[in-house]
């Protein structure tokens, strides 16, 4: 569940998310996972799908010991190409490596002319990674690659720096000039007397003296920051929780409406994610299928349910509404509060088979048989004392 939450973050703000799948061998080996950054991988396939490739690259920086040296490192790219079956690893030529076929490389100074060329790695040999597929995909957020934030960037940057430019200028009322008129005697021992003292004595009363500020259009601002805003979550598809259309007791069909636009982006993330499981299953069953487990990927069902407050009662009485129309796992589903709906149908069981049924109960404890039988026998007796004189009678 964590590596899902951190593949959907990252995939919601770089429009796309990568998780290689290998063999951990630690202690036995089976199917692990890990989240890989976005940017260093490339996919290639024939559709451009990045959810099955055809081939996969990942490459990442790092630090090698400088030949000669015991403390001072230098970076390095390393490469790890996927195919279906195999992984091969490669790593850069740096610009200290001696030229191919030198005799004496510690004296070679000059750059090589493979910089930015890659070879084989010679501390790790190619090697089947034990899948029949490639185990590095991506999880798009969009068929755009778009991160949910990104087409509101520029808005996102105006709103702070308008921030920033208030705030530096309320900062700097601190630091106004003092503008004194008529008042010619401003020396140091005045100065250093206004500073000690906080005040100013004048002898001619047409003297004065003020701070000299910009005037600032707190409303003017403000207008615009609040341009700003609506637009953001109005590009975004995002709704402003803060705004007053979300006080209130309102229903919960009452809050979808208001959330549309972005349960629209949330579906299209679902399907993309899902396609992605999908094929990490594929993935994962290739190696149960060599192993001869009986599991196909295609049976799978992903059900995602979003963390939103809803209005309990509504959902109790729309799941009392179908109980007899529908299937009880199918009411159990639309109950938000129910996470599990195989368990609470296990739950509803056992508690229908912990019940006591009291009309089996016997009274007497020491002959509980008999007295049952001495019950049923009594009911029959009954039956036939009321039945007789009725049949006598006619």
């Amino acid at each position: 569940v964590d590596l899902d939450t951190e593949t959907g973050k990252m995939a919601s703000i770089c429009g796309l998310a990568a998780r290689l799948y290998y063999i951990n061998t630690d202690d036995q080996p089976k199917e692990d996972a890990m989240n890989v950054p976005p940017w260093e991988c490339i996919f290639l396939s024939k559709n451009g799908n990045v959810v099955e490739p055809s081939y996969a690259l990942r490459y990442y920086k790092i630090q090698q010991l400088v030949p000669g040296s015991t403390t001072q490192y230098r970076d390095l790219i390393r490469a790890e190409w996927y195919d279906k079956t195999t992984v091969s690893f490669w790593i850069e030529i740096a610009a200290s490596e001696p030229q191919p076929g030198s005799e004496d490389p510690n004296t070679v100074k000059a750059p090589s002319p493979l910089i930015g060329k890659f070879v084989p790695d010679p501390s790790e040999e190619p090697k089947e990674h034990g899948f029949t597929e490639v185990p590095l995909i991506g999880f798009p957020n969009n068929e755009e690659y778009q991160g949910d934030a990104e087409k509101v960037l520029a808005l996102i940057d105006a709103y702070d720096r308008t921030l920033s430019d208030v705030n530096s200028e309320i900062e700097q009322f601190r630091l106004a000039y003092l503008a004194i008129y008529g008042y010619a005697n401003i020396d140091d021992e005045f100065i250093s007397r206004m500073k000690k003292t906080g005040t100013l004595g004048f002898d001619d009363p047409n003297d004065r003296a003020e701070f000299i500020t910009k005037t600032l259009d707190a409303v003017a601002v403000e207008n615009h920051l609040t341009r700003l805003e609506q637009e953001i979550y109005a590009i975004s598809g995002i709704p402003n929780l803060r705004d007053e259309a979300f006080s209130g007791n309102s229903s919960g069909v009452a809050l979808k409406f208001k959330i549309f636009p972005m349960e629209i982006k949330c579906k299209m993330a679902e399907n993309k994610f899902a396609a992605a499981l999908h094929q990490q299953f594929k993935i994962v069953g290739s190696k149960w299928q060599v192993e001869k487990v009986n599991f196909n990927s295609d049976d799978l069902t992903f059900t995602f349910k979003r963390n939103f407050p809803l209005n309990l009662l509504d959902a109790a009485q729309t799941a009392q509404s179908l109980t007899g129309i529908v299937s009880q796992e199918t009411v159990l589903s639309t109950l938000p509060i129910v996470k599990n709906v195989q368990e609470e149908l296990e739950k509803i069981k056992k508690e229908r088979d912990e019940q006591i049924d009291l009309d089996r109960v016997p009274i007497d404890e020491m002959n509980p048989v008999e007295e049952l039988q001495n019950g049923m026998q009594g009911e029959g007796k009954e039956a036939e004392e009321v039945t007789g004189p009725a049949k006598g009678s006619s």
